[in-house]
């Protein structure tokens, strides 16, 4: 009779991989093969128990506790003593594979090979029919153990496909440009005011074009915006007027008509536009016959001559597509000096770092030639990560968080297989009695598993389309956003996220159902004594607990933080404010004196019409889009200051009393306009800067001429953005500004009792000028919510996320003591029996849920410490260690599983002895 050896780890996975190894021996020879393997492990490590007795024996005749330790460790097996094993089997099984084939060639020639494979090949595939097919009945008769399994593993696989598809459409899929990968945009930055990125001016994208070495292409555009008339109401278009050598570097494709030419870009060629595939489908209505029509751009006649592709992808969302008719001599020049969104394609032998230096060199010359520099660089970024900006950052950590959601499922599922599995147990005796191995039993459970996945990938793919419909429709604009879909990479991406999770909820119950019992009929004592030592289950729930508080916490910071920068004062008042945009283009009223006529006769009707509290003009609104700084010289500010940008806005009078900004001193008046005294308000933010503990009221502007006197001082307004910083900042009458007027913003405050809508409004506006292209921007409450939609989004969806994990936690503590208390009713039976009463027991199995709660709690607070500067960065007014979150997530999914433990702890109470000692 054999004397028994150590159990212990190495042992273990020696065992374990000779399973694995064997299949690779041929059918006739696997049965004594293996016997002949596993006798050979087990004298070995015999040997090696014997032989550290006896040594111990003889050492240790004076009964030395450290002699008897090192005999212990001497005999227990290790990784080392392991390996010859593994090698030794693995070289045999492979000699005994060659052999059979060298047999099966002499016997049949190298068909045989074919037909050996091809009969293999046939005898799993029916193999893994019979065995999905014996699957399906045996969770056809547990639905609900079925339902369970299938609905959790949906959830882990449907979030990731969605979130995968998201990925897919912005991250990896191929740009619409040849050699898309060295595509890159080129920006203009001002570090030390935090300006940037901006446009490239004309003189600078000349010289980048004549004198580059590092970019193989280079060239520009120039958005604009433009009046579309004629087809319904006046609207204004976002179009791209392109230089001529653009066409080459962004490989115009059209799906119908032509794409622009040379002959397009001659000075007194016929205007020309392409539609993008957006415009044409949502304003001509997909017509085909659109080629040759003709649109009324800024008053001017334009021949469609094509409609680019679906494919068709720029830095920023453009409807039309224009020549600009500039030779590349005379950029810069002139009336040409403007603004250009610059893109190039890098030379295949050149680097980033290449170009950088080369654009070093740029500014050190323009700098030279100007005689300073004013800080502004020339900067290069990849196209994809300039168009996505902070988005990649958040979709990775949107894909950590359901990759840990599909991990609890996952472990969660592995619980539900366990419990099944030890149901089981006696099936799996019976079958190993008659015969059947330990890969024939393996499989049968793998099957299992992957069934399950296969029917929860498919519920996931239901689930992942409802998701990307609901990002697409309710989610904020991302960039690429029309090009997520569930197409074949994600269909791929599910089918293998399936199988990984058949195989990790799958594998671990598989193997310890193939280690069955050596009796066909286990006795009670047997069965519970064998639950209390499994320790998986154990671990199982401690890794969902701290899973599922990483992500808690997670998702509470960026609610903590969204709420932070929603509770920042904007510096206005926002509720039932409306803004629209209206543009006075310079085609139909070039002076400046006409269009400024025009802008104070619209703020007058606006004033005088019914449930008009007040109404203004203004260049900019805030947090309502565009950009308005200047940069002041060091004689126009204080020494301590020297040079700085300010933000400058042109209103009318009556904006501070529309918008509700608080305003110290007098507001403009219509008597303020050209020719009169020059004035100014200021933001308190500029007052202090400029005039320290004085009164700002009077002052006249540093460095002004003519002097420009500051009439009041109004209160901070956040332009920019709720996360931005107060920024200095100045207002001058409009009657009185040199900025642009063809495009103002006009605010309208209705009275209380009073409901205005845009029709109306638009209306009343019609009375002055007839068909004005007027944008709709809102309330000023909407424009707000619209500058925080990412946040908003990117914190809902986390805490869904988080949520959903914390749920799948519970309903796995919740499963695994519910298990626990059915194998031990009759322990739970002669506790009480013995005088147990219930509370005690309630206790008892209480503490045994808990137990791993509470150390998944402490390794998920360690870990959600070390993620949390993974989110620093999208975090306003929170720290990663925020006490609150890392004390109340806690708690909250604390009370969570001591409900799951309670549930089943308070059915253990109800148990009764009788009964139970009768059926035992």
């Amino acid at each position: 009779m054999r004397s028994p050896i150590p159990d212990r780890w190495p042992l273990r996975l020696a065992k374990a991989l000779l399973a694995l190894v064997s299949p690779v021996v041929p059918a006739g020879e696997r049965r004594l093969w293996r016997e002949e393997w596993e006798s050979e492990l087990w004298h070995g490590f015999q040997a090696r128990a014997e032989g550290a007795v006896s040594t111990a024996s003889g050492e240790n005749r004076g009964g030395d506790p450290s002699v008897r330790q090192r005999s212990k460790a001497a005999s227990d097996p290790g990784l080392l003593e392991v390996w010859p094993f593994l090698r030794g089997c693995w070289k045999d099984a492979l000699e005994l594979r060659r052999i059979e084939n060298r047999r099966m060639r002499h016997r049949n020639g190298h068909r045989g090979l074919l037909r050996q494979g091809a009969a293999a090949w046939m005898k799993g595939t029916a193999m893994l029919l019979q065995d999905l097919r014996l699957s399906a009945r045996g969770l056809l008769k547990s639905p609900a153990f079925a339902l369970a399994a299938i609905l959790t593993l949906a959830l882990g696989i449907g979030a990731n496909s969605a979130v995968f598809s998201v990925i897919h459409g912005l991250l990896l899929r191929p740009l619409g440009y040849p050699d898309a990968e060295r595509m890159v945009v080129i920006s203009t930055f001002n570090h030390e005011r935090g300006m940037g990125p901006m446009m490239v001016a004309g003189p600078r994208l000349a010289d980048l074009i004549e004198g580059s070495r590092t970019l193989e292409a280079v060239s520009g555009l120039m958005p604009e915006e433009l009046d579309l008339t004629g087809r319904g109401e006046a609207r204004q278009v976002v179009a791209a007027r392109l230089l001529s050598n653009m066409t080459g570097l962004l490989d115009l494709e059209v799906q119908l008509g032509r794409t622009l030419g040379p002959s397009d870009f001659e000075p007194g060629a016929a205007n020309s536009v392409l539609l993008t595939d957006e415009i044409w489908k949502s304003q001509f209505g997909g017509s085909r016959d659109v080629v040759g029509d003709t649109l009324h751009l800024n008053g001017q006649e334009h021949v469609v001559i094509g409609v680019l592709g679906p494919g068709f992808e720029s830095p920023s969302t453009y409807s039309l597509i224009l020549p600009l008719r500039v030779s590349l001599s005379e950029l810069g020049q002139g009336q040409h000096t403007n603004f250009y969104v610059t893109l190039g394609r890098l030379a295949e032998d050149s680097t980033m770092g290449q170009l950088a230096q080369e654009l070093e060199a740029f500014d050190a010359a323009n700098a030279e030639r100007q005689g300073r520099s004013f800080g502004f660089t020339l900067e290069a970024a990849k196209l994809r990560p300039h168009i996505l900006g902070s988005t990649s950052e958040s979709l990775m950590v949107l894909w950590a968080a359901v990759a840990l959601v599909l991990l609890i499922a996952c472990a969660n599922v592995t619980n539900l297989l366990l419990s099944r599995t030890s149901r089981r147990r006696q099936e799996s005796a019976v079958r190993a009695a008659l015969g059947a191995g330990r890969w024939p039993l393996m499989r049968q459970y793998l099957s299992e598993s992957l069934l399950l996945s296969f029917l929860g990938g498919a519920a996931g793919i239901a689930l992942a389309y409802l998701l990307v419909w609901l990002l697409k429709s309710q989610g904020p604009r991302l960039p690429f956003v029309d090009q997520v879909a569930l197409n074949l990479p994600v269909l791929v991406f599910t089918l293998g996220l399936a199988l990984l999770t058949s195989l990790l909820a799958g594998l671990i119950p598989a193997w310890k159902a193939s280690r069955f019992s050596d009796s066909l009929v286990p006795n009670a004592r047997q069965g519970m004594l064998a639950e209390r030592r499994g320790r998986l289950p154990f671990i199982l729930n401690a890794i969902q607990v701290a899973v599922a508080l990483t992500l808690l916490v997670g998702a509470g910071l960026l609610l903590r933080s969204f709420w932070s920068l929603t509770s920042v004062d904007p510096g206005f008042r926002s509720q039932s404010t409306l803004a629209m945009g209206v543009a006075l283009p310079t085609y139909r009223f070039p002076e400046k004196p006409r269009r400024l006529q025009l802008m104070e006769q619209m703020v007058h009707r606006l004033n005088a019409y019914p449930g008009v509290r007040s109404a203004a003009a203004a260049n900019l609104l805030p947090m309502a889009g565009g950009w308005s700084k200047m940069l002041l010289q060091d004689e126009e500010t204080p020494e301590h200051l020297g040079e700085m940008s300010i933000s400058a806005q042109a209103t009318s009078p009556g904006y501070f009393k529309t918008l509700g900004i608080g305003l110290r001193g007098r507001d403009f008046a219509w008597s303020d306009r050209e020719g009169a005294r020059e004035v100014v308000i200021v933001n308190r933010r500029f007052a202090e800067l400029f005039w320290p503990g004085q009164e700002a009221v009077g002052q006249v502007l540093p460095g002004s001429d003519p002097e420009v006197e500051v009439i009041g001082v109004s209160d901070n307004v956040r332009f920019y953005g709720l996360g931005q910083e107060i920024e200095p900042t100045w207002y001058f009458p409009y009657l009185q500004s040199e900025r642009d007027t063809s495009y103002l913003r006009l605010v309208v405050q209705p009275e209380p009792s009073t409901r205005l809508s845009a029709a109306q409004l638009r209306a009343a506006l019609g009375e002055v000028v007839e068909d004005l292209p007027i944008q709709e921007l809102g309330t000023m409450t909407s424009i707000i919510r619209r500058s925080v939609s990412r946040p908003r989004f990117n914190a809902l969806l986390l805490a869904c996320f988080a949520l959903t994990a914390a749920l799948l936690a519970a309903i796995g503590i919740y499963g695994v003591l519910s298990h626990s208390v059915t194998s031990r009713r009759a322990e739970i039976g002669v506790r009480m029996a013995l005088g147990a009463d219930a509370s005690r027991i309630l206790r008892q199995v209480i503490g045994q849920g808990m137990l791993p709660v509470v150390l998944g709690l402490v390794l998920g607070l360690a870990a959600a410490v070390a993620a949390g500067g993974l989110l620093a960065s999208q975090l306003f007014g929170v720290r990663p260690e925020d006490p609150v979150t890392l004390v109340a997530v806690p708690a909250f999914l604390a009370l969570v599983a001591l409900l799951a433990c309670y549930l089943p702890a308070r059915r253990a109470t109800q148990v009764d002895p009788a009964t139970t000692l009768r059926a035992s």
